[in-house]
């Protein structure tokens, strides 16, 4: 599923091809502000519920997650890669080993910023919502293939 954001007229388009949803720069910037992919998918469904049009609050949710052959959690990556200045990572394509190695990384870090006092922190792990975004990711596509893992306590 691919989402790309257009400026070709006064206001941004989100489409994906089959849907086309315009986003005043209020709301375009409220999805910018997201942290992680379960805020977007909140910020998604406060903005549909907010639509004055019933109708375009409905396509946008249909929009955003009512493709039964593409995973929700899929299409809230195309969604954060189409508005995000910094996209996520693509797990899709790593090994298992691969995706392990990622997440104890992760682990290792998270447990070693927590063992050091708050001025000597290394990564900052609690700090940067990058660390808790590729958790996120990792586990997803780690549940997705059936892999069991010890979940990461942000």
């Amino acid at each position: 599923m691919t989402w790309r954001l257009e400026h070709e007229g006064p206001i941004p388009v989100l489409t994906n091809g089959n849907y086309a949803i315009p986003l005043t720069s209020d709301l375009l910037e409220e999805l910018r502000t997201t942290k992680t992919l379960g805020d977007l998918e909140k910020a998604l469904m406060e903005i549909a519920g907010r639509q004055r049009d019933p109708k375009h609050g409905r396509d946008l949710l249909r929009a955003a997650f009512g493709s039964a052959s593409v995973p929700v959690r899929e299409q809230l990556r195309a969604i954060w890669n189409a508005i995000s200045a910094r996209p996520l990572l693509d797990v899709r394509g790593l090994s298992d080993g691969a995706l392990k190695k990622l997440h104890d990384a992760v682990r290792d870090a998270l447990t070693e910023d927590d063992s050091l006092p708050p001025g000597g922190k290394k990564f900052f792990v609690r700090t940067f919502s990058d660390w808790k975004e590729t958790a996120e990711l990792l586990e997803g596509e780690m549940d997705a293939r059936g892999m069991d893992y010890d979940e990461l306590d942000f």
